[in-house]
């Protein structure tokens, strides 16, 4: 019996392999594509087809360029009195900003009217009269037809028709005003229907902006000089009545000025100066005086002045002495210190020395003559000092008053001066005006147009198209909620994938098959083309999943001689699963050995009615009644097939699904389990009837069927975790896939991977 206690789990559905190799994602979004690749095709040639024709309807436009400098240094040069020095020209940077609010007022709409004022484009009908252009014409039309409906019901509009307001903002959707980069060059774009008319606009852009520019110095340069014209008269009153008002005021307070200043303040300076040598003078005569006599107190010192150095009396006397003294001393050595001699030449030592210190006194009294006439001196400059300064007292309040005076003076001097250059520049201005900006590049007759640029358009409908065809193709992949692979299918279910069952198509019998699939003379056919096609095309990629799911049965374990009871089901009705029953029964009669196959579903009996043999009894009245079992059963000895149809004898449905989960229903299947080897039960769908719980306890194992690209994942997931059917759920199979798609979906598996399935032989 097949294993039944390993949980079944559902996920949602991811590659497998997409964690350890992010190339299978990329694989598969280019099969995603590579499926879609018609639609991509067709949104692409659609795309491009209305490129093709925005280009042919739409009227070109060539563009004219012309392109001015903002140069605030060279007029500032022109401006400066002296022209040929330069040296602060450059020190004068353009602002940033001044350049973009050129820029802004190149874009304004009063530029544009001033524009259109001058050229007369209020009557030119490419700015006034109805639009060329095909998205304008779109838009014109739409404009006018909401006009209409506001008509219709009632609504009025208040607008008032302006065709200079028209131009003006025709004008402005032509013009493109930029600035290059970070320069001070201002790029002017004018787009045209007639290139020499772009030209003629675009430098006309120019030409009016630099009069702009120049009437507006102009301007500002004569209302200035009005202005200062007015009020200079009154500054120069002011200012002259400032200096009137200095000079009354010194002439009140008796202040001469000089050119070193107040007379009071220079004599008041000179005898301080005087003061300070007089109190030098003293100091150095008191110094003198006081040394002199330091020497004078003490004989013994051999310390002097400066005056007995260069006196010749002393230092005739100190020669005198020194000589003495050397004779004293050599006397001394030979005759001794007491000889008579010796004692004689020390008297007359002294006697020098009394006539130095009596020379020396006479050099102190004078240095105290001097001393005495110093501090005299310094004392009689120090009264007149006192004298000047109690004097000055009132002037110098006076001079407070004065500097007062004298400062609005010297600022209505200087607002006089500054003014009166300033009238003298705003004249040389009015009369030179000089701009700050020059056109450095003219514009001229473009050679082609530059709008549409087919180029452009062309590559944007083709990669417009390629999105939006990749969109769509994301998306409907995206919005599917159906499965498309066996990878998907298995991932989704966890279940074990039995294979791809291709679509296939009634065809009419050929006169041979194959051995052991004719069926014997005089017996009937019970299938039809499709429900046995594993035997007309047993070489196809169909009967090889057959065959696999043959061995996938094979492998349950199970007691010897008895029949392995295959339930084939699916989550929603119409997905193939009587025709998957139908095949399987006879793939496994044919290769297996003997097979029975039961229409369980009773609602709709679909294997009953695809049958050439009709029958009066079936599973119904066998399970009423066994012994009408033998009769109940249609033989295809050929195929080593019985099939046991569900025939409805008029009892009520209720009563005939109850039967199914029954005790005779158990017993039926533990008979035939003896004399088959495989019993396939076509039994009704899992998620809408409870069919397949009822004989989940008498099956082996189920076979979930799910058709592809249609069965909704969410009722796949309630088939696989229904209770009862989950844990003997074989694998599933992959049902009416279309031969081409599957081919590009599994086109990793390489061309020689279908040399082996042959769909007729």
């Amino acid at each position: 019996m097949l294993n039944t206690n390993k949980p079944l789990q559902v996920h949602q559905y991811e590659f497998a392999a997409a964690e350890s190799n992010p190339g299978v994602e990329l694989n598969r979004l280019l099969l995603i594509v590579k499926r879609g690749r018609w639609i991509i095709l067709a949104t692409t040639v659609f795309t491009l087809a209305l490129a093709g024709a925005y280009l042919a309807l739409e009227t070109p436009l060539y563009r004219a360029t012309s392109e001015i400098i903002i140069d605030t240094i060279t007029s500032k040069m022109m401006q400066n009195q002296n022209v040929g020095d330069a040296s602060n020209a450059g020190a004068d940077v353009i602002d940033s900003n001044l350049v973009d609010s050129e820029v802004q007022v190149l874009s304004s709409d009063g530029f544009a009217r001033k524009i259109v004022r001058e050229l007369d484009l209020t009557q030119d009908p490419e700015f006034v009269g109805p639009p060329d252009r095909l998205g304008q014409k779109i838009l014109y039309w739409l404009q006018g037809l909401a006009q209409t409906a506001k008509a219709a019901v009632g609504l009025h509009s208040n607008e008032i028709d302006d065709p200079e307001q028209r131009a003006a903002t025709a004008f402005s959707k032509r013009l493109s005003i930029k600035r290059d980069a970070l320069t001070y060059v201002i790029g002017i774009d004018f787009f045209s229907e007639d290139r020499v008319k772009a030209a003629r606009i675009a430098n006309a852009v120019a030409d009016t902006y630099l009069k702009t520019v120049l009437d507006a110095k102009y301007a500002a340069a004569r209302q200035t000089g009005q202005w200062i014209r007015e009020h200079l008269a009154e500054m120069r009153g002011q200012a002259n009545a400032d200096d009137r008002a200095v000079e009354i005021f010194k002439a009140q307070n008796n202040i001469v000025d000089t050119n070193r200043g107040l007379m009071s303040e220079q004599q008041l300076s000179d005898v301080n100066s005087q003061l300070t040598v007089a109190k030098a003078a003293t100091a150095e005569a008191k110094a003198k005086l006081d040394r002199v006599r330091a020497i004078l107190a003490d004989p013994t010192s051999s310390s002097t002045v400066s005056d007995a150095l260069s006196n010749p009396v002393i230092a005739r006397l100190r020669a005198q002495y020194l000589d003495l003294a050397a004779r004293a001393g050599d006397l001394a050595s030979r005759l001794g210190p007491d000889h008579s001699t010796v004692t004689q030449i020390k008297n007359q030592m002294e006697q020098v020395k009394k006539a130095i210190q009596a020379e020396l006194g006479r050099i102190a009294d004078a240095y105290d003559s001097d001393y005495r006439i110093a501090q005299a001196r310094e004392v009689s400059l120090q009264a007149s000092l006192n004298g000047m300064v109690s004097d000055n007292a009132p002037t110098n309040l006076a001079q407070a008053k004065l500097r007062d005076l004298e400062s609005s003076a010297e600022t209505s001097r200087a607002l006089l001066n500054g003014y009166l250059q300033k009238f003298q520049a705003a004249n040389e201005l009015e009369t030179f005006p000089i701009s700050d900006a020059r056109v450095i590049t003219q514009a001229s007759s473009p050679l082609k147009p530059d709008n549409p640029k087919a180029w452009f358009v062309l590559a944007a409908g083709l990669a417009g198209g390629l999105l939006l065809g990749a969109g769509v193709v994301f998306a409907r992949e995206q919005f599917n909620n159906s499965f498309r692979t066996g990878d998907d299918l298995q991932s989704y279910t966890g279940l074990r994938f039995l294979g791809v069952l291709p679509k296939v198509y009634p065809k009419k019998r050929r006169a041979g098959r194959s051995a052991g699939s004719e069926p014997a003379a005089g017996e009937p056919r019970l299938f039809g083309p499709v429900d046995s096609y594993v035997l007309e095309a047993p070489f196809s990629r169909f009967a090889e999943t057959f065959r696999g799911i043959r061995v996938a049965i094979d492998g349950i374990d199970q007691e010897e001689g008895l029949a392995r009871v295959v339930g084939v089901v699916s989550a929603a009705p119409h997905e193939g699963k009587t025709t998957v029953a139908a095949n399987l029964a006879q793939k496994l009669a044919t290769t297996g050995g003997r097979t029975l196959l039961i229409d369980c579903d009773v609602r709709t009996r679909a294997l009953t009615a695809r049958l050439s043999v009709k029958s009066h009894v079936g599973l119904l009245q066998a399970l009423a009644d066994l012994s009408v079992l033998p009769s109940a059963l249609l033989k295809d000895e050929g195929a080593n097939l019985h099939v046991l149809p569900c025939v409805r004898a008029g009892e009520s449905l209720a009563r005939d699904a109850e039967l199914l989960g029954a005790e005779k229903m158990a017993a039926l299947l533990k008979g035939l389990r003896k004399f088959y080897k495989y019993i396939v039960l076509d039994i009704a769908p899992v998620v809408p009837v409870v069919d397949a719980r009822a004989l989940a306890p008498l099956v082996d194992c189920f076979i979930l069927v799910v058709k592809w690209a249609e069965t909704d994942r969410r009722m796949v997931g309630e088939a696989v975790t229904m209770e009862g059917v989950q844990p003997r759920l074989l694998g599933v199979v992959l049902n009416q896939v279309d031969s081409q798609t599957i081919r590009e979906l599994e086109s990793y598996r390489g061309k020689g991977f279908y040399r082996y399935y042959l769909e007729s032989r």
